[in-house]
């Protein structure tokens, strides 16, 4: 059986994966349902070339964490593996992009830390 897999170029934030419920508890929002606002939103970006979308992907299969931010760069079965023979080149960001990923992740979850650069390969359902 194949697995069909996805790789995530992500600048972000990573709690834990029960971080979400004990969010949920204290805002009293749905954590998928902010997402669906923000979409909605125009969002903050002065750049118009930069995507003011926010991300967020579970590791779902051992349940450590999840990252919220923006995702850089995705592949599928229809571009897998960063191009497999190439190096592989890591997406980075203006400081103005970096700065209103952290705005826009503040704005709609309260969070604020430390934020990276991840690297995941996710199995697709």
């Amino acid at each position: 059986m194949d697995t069909s897999i996805s790789q995530y170029f992500i600048y972000g934030i990573a709690v834990p994966i029960n971080w979400y419920v004990d969010w949920e508890k204290e805002t009293g929002k749905n954590f998928i349902k902010t997402f669906d606002e923000f979409i909605k939103d125009d969002g903050f970006s002065t750049n118009p070339n930069f995507s003011d979308r926010i991300f967020r992907i579970f590791n779902g299969r051992d349940g450590q964490y999840i990252i919220i931010g923006n995702e850089l760069y995705k592949t599928d079965n229809e571009n897998p593996f960063f191009e497999e023979t190439n190096p592989i080149k890591v997406p980075i960001i203006s400081e103005l992009e970096r700065i209103n990923i952290e705005y826009l992740v503040k704005k709609y979850f309260d969070l604020t830390g430390q934020f990276h650069y991840y690297f995941v390969t996710h199995p697709n359902n």
